[in-house]
């Protein structure tokens, strides 16, 4: 049953987004979610998880969310860590797939932010490019991941 608030209105036809402050326009633009996909790809949780939290910082979403996107890489790292230490041969498959697990929780993580900024940003605004920061994540991240998965190999 509905509640009804003061005034006879119901909940559903409150403004849910009154106190947003528009964006400065000379504040550094998101990156889009579904390209953070790629950085999990290639370069494993920890450099997804490093792209999600910077990106969750961009749009201005609350620090709960970020937690959330480190709560989800620490368990995408530990989820790396078990594969990597219980499958031999195909580890590389198997990590990616942990990887892109931990991705899709960063993604839900972010998506109410990301339709806010889609909702309140200029049409010609898009978002920004991830491809130095994806590439440099990729780069940095993998060969921490790939030392700690031969390292606990061993």
């Amino acid at each position: 049953m509905r509640r009804i608030a003061q005034g006879g209105h119901s909940d559903l036809l409150t403004p849910t987004l009154q106190e947003h402050v528009p964006r400065d326009r000379s504040a550094p633009r998101p990156w889009r979610l579904g390209s953070q996909l790629y950085v999990a790809f290639f370069g494993g949780v920890i450099a997804v998880t490093a792209i999600a939290i910077e990106n969750a910082r961009r749009l201005r979403a609350p620090q709960q969310v970020t937690w959330s996107i480190a709560a989800a890489g620490l368990v995408g790292l530990m989820g790396v860590i078990a594969v990597s230490m219980l499958v031999s041969s195909e580890v590389r498959i198997a990590v990616t797939l942990v990887s892109v697990a931990a991705w899709g929780l960063m993604f839900l993580a972010q998506r109410q932010w990301d339709r806010v900024y889609d909702v309140y940003s200029p049409h010609d605004e898009a978002h920004g490019s991830l491809l130095g920061p994806g590439l440099l994540a990729v780069v940095v991240g993998g060969v921490i991941q790939i030392a700690i998965v031969f390292y606990l190999g061993d």
